[in-house]
């Protein structure tokens, strides 16, 4: 083998053993939760859902009407993103994310139709997450104390006088017990 050969089947070797840039995105937890606001600002649910572990933890306050908050592994969290993307979700973020070992945080500005359709969108939410091996394992999803102060005051505004109905559905509950704050 000559010279030119040899350096040919080196560079060769090299190019298949090295890390592809989405190779090394996929354990870089920022890229992670990048991708998710991208997946989910495309209404992908399967994409948004491939970023997370099969035991992955979503937790998200205020609740949306009808749940706790807690969506534990891959069937809940896509029950979560499923409803995300059925109110048409937005993200753009509000901060610079930070990375420190495998945990991110920021805050976005979210827009849902039920915030738009008060007229309050997008409400700022804080971003919590841990992202190991290239997945997320854990996702939570608050409204800043402002935010969560601006859905009370529309959502009791929004509301008709009087005490709630007897057998008043789920979503009602849900915008009294907001509004009552």
């Amino acid at each position: 083998m000559n010279l030119w050969q040899r350096i040919l089947t080196v560079l060769m070797l090299a190019t298949t053993l090295a890390v592809t840039p989405a190779a090394a995105a996929a354990d870089d937890p920022l890229s992670a939760i990048d991708a998710l606001d991208a997946t989910l600002n495309a209404q992908n649910v399967d994409g948004a859902l491939a970023l997370f572990a099969d035991d992955a933890t979503v937790r998200q306050s205020p609740p949306q009407p009808g749940s706790t908050g807690v969506y534990q592994g891959k069937a809940a969290v896509r029950a979560f993103l499923v409803s995300d993307v059925a109110q048409n979700i937005h993200f753009d973020l509000a901060s610079p994310r930070q990375v420190v070992g495998e945990r991110v945080t920021w805050i976005n500005n979210t827009a849902i139709d039920p915030w738009r359709n008060l007229g309050i969108a997008p409400l700022q939410g804080q971003g919590d997450a841990t992202v190991h091996g290239g997945k997320i394992v854990s996702l939570t999803i608050t409204l800043t104390p402002d935010s969560l102060a601006k859905l009370q005051r529309a959502v009791a505004a929004s509301l008709p006088s009087g005490p709630p109905r007897a057998g008043g559905g789920s979503e009602v509950s849900f915008i009294r017990r907001l509004g009552d704050g």
